[in-house]
Order: structure tokens, then C-alpha cells, then sequence
């Protein structure tokens, strides 16, 4: 936020998937229950006041368990091997509850641990694949954690059932059931199965096992799934929205990093652009003190290599000039296409001696690429000014190292005609256009006219 960006709650965009203020369980809080709230909400209010944590479980006007630094899910679960059923579990924001980085709901995980509550020796939460023909195991405890990541048909078994009708399906005695399968077959005695849901569309299963030989699912089991299902679902479809709503953020700053990146630099080089270059011109024009260098450079005999051999040729040296200057400056300098065989590159801070070694560098580096091949031999002509002060500005400064480059390209006229000539002959030699010998009398021939 100190960087000019708001970071907005969570919720702003799953507010109206999160749980309300309200009864979502069958079984609905007796009179006898109310004093036993209350106790949890106040548990609950102290807790929160000295943020150490947000969930109190308690029974019979009792408090059985505090969250402390293990969280929601241990502290269910603690309750739980302490008290044993009908358990009522309070979870209550902070009183500066920061919404941008944590919203307090009730995750898988905690459907989790309630399943290891109702005495089921394994869970499972299964999803489905985007086109609807399989469901993965993604989330297991007990005997079914070594089958995570195990697929079947989205239409299997007792879970496959709860795909097709949306309901759950419960079959105690599930060895003798016809349509078992893989993995449950092997293990469970008995099996409970209820719905995932996410815009009133089944997108995954929660099961539960007994593996132990008589072991059964009863009613209270239901209650206490019932009581879940609902949570789960919406825990789902938070994390779901959330996960593409950060999906969405991404690749909207993608496409802004994108297109600010395309705004600001030359699509064939690389190289910064004119208007970047333009940008950072009037940057240093409000400068208060300090030198800022300027080098001009012209790629020499660019629009002959264009007519000659074709545009790529003359692509393929601009591209070499922008390595060139790239290996002479540190990322700080800004080196620039500005024109169609212009470059330009600005320094700052900056002085003679600088200026003077850079220069020095682009010609040390354009011989060395030179002589590394025979092809695409490259001349540049390069031109800088100083100004010392802010006294002279930046189009001044433009001007004169614009007019000291040009001074240098007549000064080296006849040296960058020959590398020119040289280059196109090594080319038109490469694409059989004529013969070296054919060209090499050609040559005597046009001298002695």
C-alpha cells in the first residue's frame, strides 16, 4: 500500500459464498443448548480480544477445548478425544480481523478431522476432472493416504452414485454390496458418501470408511456428516474462487507487464524505444544537478543492405548493433532504438572520461565481432556530448552529439564504404547470386572504365 496499491478484502469478491449467521445442521440448537453458546461466545469475544485464537468447542455449559497456536482442525480434534459427541464448536473473527489476508471459515481439512471424529478409520475427498470422466483422490487419512492421487471412473461405485443423483448414499455391510470397487472393495466394511458442491453442481465427493469387521455408519454419523456437507462445500467454492480470482489477477498483470514491456521497447531489438527514450529525456531535463552523457550511433550503409539483399539482411545487422551496444552497458544506461538505423544511449551520471571509455568499448566490440565471422560485417558511427550542468538541455545535448556523429561518419566514410561493399559481396557470394572470381573481374573492369 506504501507503492499506491489497495489491497482489497477476500470477500469483495466471495462474499456472498461465505457462511452466515445462521443454523446450517438438521439438527437445530435446543433451548437446553442456548446457555451453552452463549458460555462459547464469550469464550470465544476473550479469546479473540488477546489474539490468541478464534475457536472454542463446548458442551453442557462447559468449555472443553481453546484454540491456541494449533488451529481450528487440532483443536476440533482434541475436543473431541476429550469429550466425545455433541460438541458445539464456536469460531469467531478478531476484532481487527484483516479480510485481505485471512478470512476465518472452515476448510477440507477440517472436514477432515470432523470424519476422523465420527470414528471412521479413513476419509476421502475425491474430485472430479474437467471434462467429467474420472474422479482423483485428493485428499485421504488412515488406510486410504497410500491411495492419494487414485483414479476411477466418475460413475463407480457408491460414490459414482452420488454423482449421478446428488445425494448421499450410505451401505453398511459394503463387502456384500454388487457394485463395490477398487479401493473400497478391499478394505471398507462399511461406506458413507455425500456431495461437494459448488453452484448447486456436484463437483466431488466426501467418503467415509469403517474398516473394522462390524462396524456401521448410524444415525448420528449422518447428523454429524450433514453438518459438515454443507461447510465443505462452501469451503470449496471459496478456495475455488479464490484460486481464480488469483488466476485472473495473474494474467491480468501478465497482459499489463505485456503491454507496458511492448510500450516501452523496440520489437525487433529488444532495445528500449523512442518513447521510452523521449520519457527518460524529460526525466533528466527536471534534473536538479548532476552530468548526463549522450552517445548517438548510426548503423552505415543500412538502407544499401536493405535495396540489395532484402529487409531480413538488413534486420540481421540491427539486431547485431543492439548485442553490440547491450555488451558495452550495465543495465542502468539506457540503451535505445530510436530511429530506423539510430541508436542512442543515455549515461548518468556521467563525465569526459566516461564517455570517452564507452565509445572506446563500442569499437573494441564492433571489431571483435567482426572479426569472429566473414558475414554481416557491421560499421557504426558513433558520436557523444557532455553536459556538465543543467544549464544546457537535453534537446541541446541531442544536437550536439547527433552533429558529432555525422562528423564521424564523413571522417570514416571511406572505411565503412569497404566494410559495406565487403559485406554485401560475402553475402551475394553466400546466396550465389555470382561467383567470387566473376565478381573479382567485374571489379577490374569497372575500375578501368
Amino acid at each position: 500500500e506504501k507503492e499506491g496499491i489497495e489491497v482489497l478484502p477476500q470477500n469483495f469478491l466471495m462474499d456472498r459464498y461465505m457462511a452466515r449467521e445462521l443454523e446450517y445442521t438438521k439438527r437445530k440448537a435446543l433451548p437446553d443448548d442456548m446457555k451453552t453458546i452463549e458460555i462459547g461466545i464469550e469464550a470465544a469475544r476473550m479469546l479473540t480480544a488477546i489474539d490468541a485464537g478464534q475457536t472454542v468447542v463446548v458442551k453442557n455449559e462447559s468449555v472443553v477445548a481453546l484454540e491456541g497456536v494449533e488451529g481450528t482442525d487440532k483443536t476440533i480434534e482434541r475436543a473431541g478425544e476429550y469429550a466425545g459427541k455433541d460438541c458445539i464448536v464456536v469460531k469467531m473473527a478478531r476484532p481487527n480481523q484483516d479480510y485481505r489476508i485471512d478470512i476465518p471459515t472452515i476448510g477440507v481439512d477440517t472436514v477432515k478431522k470432523a470424519a476422523e471424529i465420527t470414528g471412521a478409520s479413513t476419509g476421502s475427498v475425491l474430485l472430479f476432472n474437467e471434462d467429467r470422466t474420472e474422479r482423483v483422490r485428493v485428499v485421504a487419512t488412515g488406510p486410504a493416504t497410500q491411495m492419494v492421487g487414485s483414479r476411477n471412473p466418475i460413475d463407480e461405485g457408491a460414490a459414482g452414485q452420488v454423482w449421478t443423483t446428488g445425494k448421499l448414499v450410505l451401505i453398511n455391510n459394503y463387502k456384500k454390496w454388487e457394485h463395490r470397487s477398487f479401493p473400497a472393495a478391499e478394505v471398507a466394511e462399511s461406506v458413507i458418501y455425500f456431495p461437494l458442491k459448488s453452484a448447486k453442481e456436484v463437483v466431488g465427493v466426501i467418503g467415509l470408511w469403517h474398516t473394522d469387521a462390524g462396524r456401521c455408519f448410524g444415525d448420528q454419523d449422518i447428523e454429524i456428516i450433514d453438518q459438515f456437507a454443507g461447510l465443505a462445500s462452501i469451503a470449496y467454492e471459496n478456495a475455488y474462487l479464490y484460486r481464480e480470482a488469483q488466476r485472473e489477477i495473474s494474467e491480468r498483470r501478465y497482459t499489463e507487464g505485456l503491454l507496458q514491456y511492448r510500450g516501452f521497447h523496440d520489437v525487433m531489438t529488444g532495445l528500449y524505444n523512442r518513447t521510452y527514450f523521449e520519457e527518460e529525456m524529460q526525466r533528466l531535463d527536471k534534473r536538479s544537478e548532476g552530468a548526463v552523457g549522450l552517445i548517438m550511433l548510426d548503423v552505415d550503409g543500412l538502407k544499401l543492405i536493405n535495396d540489395s539483399l532484402g529487409h531480413a539482411r538488413g534486420d540481421n545487422l540491427l539486431k547485431s548493433a543492439a548485442q553490440i551496444l547491450l555488451a558495452c552497458f550495465p543495465d542502468n544506461d539506457v540503451v535505445s532504438r530510436i530511429g530506423g538505423d539510430e541508436f542512442a544511449v543515455l549515461l548518468s551520471p556521467a563525465d569526459t572520461e566516461i564517455l570517452d571509455q564507452a565509445c572506446e568499448r563500442i569499437r573494441t566490440k564492433t571489431r571483435e565481432f567482426n572479426q569472429s565471422q566473414s558475414q554481416f560485417l557491421i560499421s557504426l558511427s558513433v558520436g557523444c556530448a557532455l553536459a556538465e550542468t543543467n544549464a544546457i538541455s537535453m534537446r541541446e545535448l541531442y544536437k550536439q552529439a547527433d552533429n558529432n556523429m555525422y562528423r564521424e561518419k564523413l571522417h570514416q566514410r571511406k572505411s565503412s564504404r569497404s566494410t559495406i561493399v565487403q559485406t554485401v559481396m560475402e553475402l551475394l557470394k553466400a546466396r550465389d547470386y555470382i561467383t567470387e572470381g566473376h565478381g573479382d573481374r567485374l571489379q577490374k573492369i569497372v575500375s578501368d572504365l
